[in-house]
């Protein structure tokens, strides 16, 4: 199974990005983009 289309690797990022202490955009920008490939 791909990465991109791993629940879990989405699940994790997903959490990773919630728990930053600090807003990146181009992490947030990226989770979009991955996202639109489902």
């Amino acid at each position: 199974m791909p990465v991109e289309r791993n629940p879990v690797y989405f699940y994790k990022l997903h959490l990773f990005i919630l728990n930053s202490s600090t807003e990146d955009e181009c992490t947030a920008v990226s989770f979009m983009q991955l996202t639109q490939c489902i």
